[in-house]
């Protein structure tokens, strides 16, 4: 079968779990189980509440900014370029009034050690012969009462694919989307480049951005996931519901736990 039809597309993702199987699900260990509570919100010099899902004000290398109508169009076309020439990852565009802001990194405190190793990276990217970030500099998110675009949420990547690894819904609660970005926060302290995609109704939690080169290989007359895909899936390979693993049956028969398995952002 074509790896393109086993596909969870993110839009039927929030509506179904699972098509044509009956389900059942077992709690197993997780670092979800745990949670952190949520931080309170800070509070800026004019006393406008700044609400930050990483916890915090925080800080982040600001690549470049671009301007006019097309400014986005341009900052996900960079976004593109790095993630397929370069090793730099976890992007994010911040796109206020009239100007589009590429981001790189974040870090809680402007003294983290981390921020010089990865300033001089971005300064020696190149692209096309030429070095475009030679500008960048380590940027405070907070200014002002000024709020930013989050970087963890999974919407800022359309056209891109993630694997998707858990989900929360109403069936945990009316917070459901708190639980999210909690395990997100867990995630991203454990190292992992982790995204949430707040539907209606669920709460998509996933790993990873890629594109389709990066995301299959071919194998024959088929597409199949990369080797990079299957790594991943060795660290996270179930997608768990409300933090439990979800069991499948087929006519009345367990088939097994829900792997975790890739989705297109939309």
């Amino acid at each position: 079968m074509n790896m393109n039809r086993q596909l969870i597309l993110i839009g039927l993702a929030l509506l179904l779990a699972v098509t044509g199987c009956e389900m059942e699900t077992r709690v197993v260990s997780s670092t979800w189980d745990s949670l952190p509570a949520d931080p309170k919100p800070k509070q800026t010099e004019n006393n406008n509440t700044y609400q930050d899902p990483a916890g915090g004000q925080g800080w982040a290398i600001q690549l470049i900014q671009l301007t006019g109508p097309n400014r986005h169009e341009q900052a996900t076309e960079l976004i593109r370029q790095l993630r397929t020439q370069t090793t730099l990852a976890d992007l994010w565009v911040e796109d206020l009034g009239n100007t589009a802001t590429l981001y790189y990194s974040r870090f809680q405190k402007a003294s983290d050690p981390a921020i010089r190793t990865a300033l001089a990276k971005a300064q020696q990217i190149e692209l096309n012969g030429t070095r475009p970030f030679t500008d960048s500099k380590l940027i405070a998110l907070v200014g002002g009462g000024r709020a930013i675009a989050d970087p963890f949420d999974l919407r800022q990547f359309i056209g891109y694919y993630s694997l998707q690894i858990g989900f929360y819904d109403e069936a945990f609660g009316q917070d459901f989307r708190e639980a999210a970005e909690q395990a997100i926060r867990v995630l991203r302290e454990d190292g992992h480049e982790a995204y949430y995609y707040h539907g209606p109704y669920r709460s998509i939690i996933a790993v990873g951005v890629f594109s389709y080169e990066q995301a299959f290989v071919t194998a024959g007359t088929h597409d199949t996931y990369a080797p990079q895909i299957h790594e991943l899936q060795k660290q996270f390979p179930y997608n768990l519901g409300n933090g439990a693993t979800i069991i499948q049956k087929e006519s009345g028969k367990i088939i097994g736990e829900q792997k975790s398995s890739l989705i297109r952002v939309f």
